[in-house]
């Protein structure tokens, strides 16, 4: 029996069609990769099966089930479908990714339409650019990948670093998930909490689970607004009436500082350097919804530092991932007119 190498996700979604004969519409394919790196289990489940409400994620159970009983070690979820754009994410693929966790299997998850793929939620543009990266010509595989009789399918290394970032990315979310479903039970402990998980994540030792939590506890609009008046020198009771949703005056006193009073001591240079570093390293494991607060703290940490045209850049870095997020808008309307903060204007 001959053994034939398959380099990388691209190649391997390339291969899908050959290997079943036929190619999926809006279906999943599983690709269950036992220890050795051998394709064990090839599945394809259809993607309406998945999220169906009164099959309760029963499908998706059983199938990672049946993995676990195959002993596969690594999963590979290809969802091919025509609906989503560049980027986006597939529900039932996700739900099926999901159940296969929970039987303790490692997951990677693509979305194909047909011509490109990508990983949902990739922050890295290297990895998947904004309209995904282009499916290897079939010609240039077929005679190593083309799932032929008598011959072993083995994946070989991807492109150097791509595959271990996006299992970065998929730790981090994992984290940041299980995080953010904690905030229900106890909102304002979660909030005083996540403000700490935010700050801790600055640290030299921080992991990227670190990160991934501290990228979802700034959806919170609170524990930003909380980070913001921490990094313009506010004090305890001003950190806690913001977490708490108190315009006290003390609060405005340092937010408005920023624009109105030219005494008020600005961030310390290095400060400011080592947050936009930090802003770096959460936004490339972040999912794309989550980077617009990043960026936003990015603009705003620029035009502290009065770049205007660093600012205004990375609020439209946050804008494209939500258009309608308000911090983002402000910066940029504050850039346009070539306002500048207080500290830098007399």
């Amino acid at each position: 029996m001959q053994t034939r190498l398959i380099h990388g996700p691209g190649e391997l979604i390339a291969a899908i069609p050959r290997m079943l004969g036929y190619v999926p519409h809006e279906e999943v394919i599983l690709a269950g990769v036992a220890k050795t790196g051998a394709i064990e289990v090839l599945a394809r489940i259809d993607r309406t099966d998945l999220v169906l409400r009164d099959l309760d994620g029963e499908v998706a159970r059983a199938v990672a089930t049946e993995a676990s009983r195959s002993r596969v070690a690594r999963a590979i979820l290809v969802s091919f479908t025509s609906k989503p754009s560049g980027g986006a994410g597939c529900e039932a693929a996700t739900q099926l990714a999901q159940a296969l966790t929970a039987c303790s299997i490692d997951v990677d998850l693509w979305v194909c339409d047909g011509e490109r793929y990508w990983s949902p939620g990739c922050g890295d543009e290297a990895c998947c650019p904004a309209r995904g990266r282009a499916l290897p010509p079939t010609s240039a595989h077929s005679r190593r990948a083309n799932g032929a009789p008598g011959e072993r399918l083995e994946l070989s290394g991807s492109p150097a670093g791509l595959e271990e970032a996006a299992a970065e990315r998929r730790r981090a979310s994992g984290a940041g998930d299980r995080w953010w479903r904690r905030r229900e039970a106890d909102t304002p402990g979660w909030r005083a909490a996540a403000l700490v998980k935010v700050r801790e994540s600055a640290r030299p030792d921080a992991t990227v689970l670190d990160l991934g939590r501290a990228a979802v506890s700034l959806r919170d609009v609170r524990v930003r607004d909380a980070l913001m008046v921490a990094w313009l020198r506010g004090g305890q009771r001003e950190i806690e009436d913001t977490l708490a949703g108190r315009a006290s005056e003390e609060v405005a006193r340092v937010l408005d500082g920023a624009l109105h009073d030219a005494s008020h001591p600005p961030p310390r240079r290095a400060q400011v350097q080592e947050a936009l570093e930090w802003c770096g390293s959460v936004a490339r494991v972040s999912r794309r919804r989550d980077r617009a607060g990043v960026h936003a703290l990015e603009a705003v940490l620029l035009w502290w530092a009065g770049s205007l045209d660093g600012a205004l850049s990375a609020t439209s870095r946050a804008l494209s991932c939500d258009p309608d997020y308000s911090l983002a808008q402000l910066v940029a309307q504050m850039c346009e007119a070539d306002l500048r903060p207080a500290w830098a204007r007399w």
